[in-house]
């Protein structure tokens, strides 16, 4: 079975009334059915976007104490009770993506624990997506112990791999440095000659 991985962006969720939150969700569940239909899986992966100046991931995700961490961990609830109705096996929560914590962060520890325990009271069964600190790097999951992650079983493991960043962050243009920005139609895989190529074009 393929799965697609889903960004839902909480901000629009917390930032709406309650006749507005229920079009949201029903958006989702619209969303979420149409993968299954296409006999696909999916992730539905909680993504905070940075680039706002309110429902932010500083402001949601950073510790548990950030100003709108309990409604965010309400939203994580929710979000499990809707989604344990589909498909068992086909569906899973991923309740933050990139956590921006050190790679070993007791911090970050604190805020998964705490947003797991708000999915497990809405649901048993629907797998939960866990990851490390520093942005789900692989630093950032091997520094994490999964001993106290066992009582959310089933769960789900992942971490983001990039490299070589000049072919996967080719043309991004929220990159800082320039040369990101002006990249186009990089190799892949790249030998030495063909990036320089590149770079000069």
């Amino acid at each position: 079975l393929d799965f697609i991985r889903l960004p839902v962006d909480p901000g629009p969720f917390l930032a709406a009334d309650t006749k507005s939150r229920g079009q949201l969700l029903d958006m989702l569940d619209k969303a979420v059915t149409a993968t299954l239909d296409a006999d696909l899986g999916i992730i539905v992966n909680v993504q905070a976007n940075g680039a706002t100046h309110y429902w932010n991931p500083d402001r949601m995700v950073s510790s548990t104490a950030a100003p709108a961490f309990d409604l965010y961990r309400g939203l994580i609830g929710e979000l499990a009770g809707r989604l344990e109705r589909f498909q068992p096996g086909k569906v899973a929560l991923e309740p933050v993506n990139e956590p921006p914590q050190a790679c070993a962060s007791n911090v970050w520890s604190q805020v998964q624990h705490a947003l797991l325990t708000a999915a497990r009271a809405s649901s048993a069964t629907l797998p939960l997506v866990v990851t490390g600190g520093c942005g789900s790097m692989v630093g950032g999951l091997t520094a994490l112990d999964p001993a106290p992650l066992s009582p959310f079983e089933p769960i789900l493991f992942t971490f983001h791999f990039y490299e070589p960043y000049l072919f996967s962050h080719q043309g991004a243009p929220w990159m800082r440095e320039p040369v990101y920005r002006s990249l186009n139609n990089v190799p892949w895989p790249a030998s030495a000659g063909s990036l320089e190529e590149t770079l000069a074009s």
